[in-house]
């Protein structure tokens, strides 16, 4: 406990006629007993007007319910029997739309198998994999190149930078940048 708490309570127990020694004691008890629960019970009241705060925005309003719920309409009316005729027309139609997909079925239309699904999902991925090995091959040599700059231009390291680009004339040969590698080493070195 708080020890200006208990300082207040001690006064507050001085405050009222002296008593005994064992009765004051027991009166500093039970105020300090009564303090506490008024204490836990503002803070279960912060904590149910809380709840009922969250619950209060959590809960759609009445309007909003009153949208939701669907609304009952009037039957359609009564439609007039069909005629013979009609009934007659209808199955002539049901009858042509029935050869017309007998007829695309039977076709020759060029069928979609699945091996040629699969051979086609692997040509995708080895174009995929293809371009990602030529990025990452351009990256490594684009690195290498700026790596040889650096020792040339910046640490003035030209020997150092001249065996980096010549590690990029042979592990990338092709490439623009083995070109530039090769650019470097003959305006640096005459190579």
């Amino acid at each position: 406990m708080n020890e200006s708490k208990l300082i207040q309570l001690l006064r507050a127990a001085d405050v009222s006629p002296p008593t005994g020694r064992a009765q004051l004691a027991e009166r500093v008890r039970r105020r300090a007993a009564n303090e506490q629960a008024r204490r836990q019970s503002r803070l279960a009241l912060s904590g149910l007007a809380a709840a009922i705060a969250v619950a209060a925005l959590l809960t759609p309003s009445v309007s909003q319910i009153r949208q939701d719920t669907p609304r009952v309409v009037a039957a359609p009316e009564a439609r007039p029997a069909l005629s013979v005729d009609d009934i007659t027309r209808l199955r002539a139609e049901i009858a042509q739309i029935d050869a017309e997909l007998a007829r695309l079925r039977d076709s020759e239309l060029p069928r979609v198998s699945a091996e040629t699904i699969v051979a086609n999902a692997i040509a995708r991925a080895r174009v995929e994999v293809a371009l990602e090995t030529r990025r990452s091959t351009d990256a490594a040599a684009r690195t290498l190149v700026e790596k040889g700059d650096r020792l040339c231009f910046e640490y003035r390291e030209c020997e150092a930078a001249a065996a980096v680009w010549r590690d990029v004339q042979q592990l990338f040969p092709g490439t623009a940048w083995a070109t530039l590698a090769d650019r470097r080493l003959t305006e640096r070195h005459g190579v």
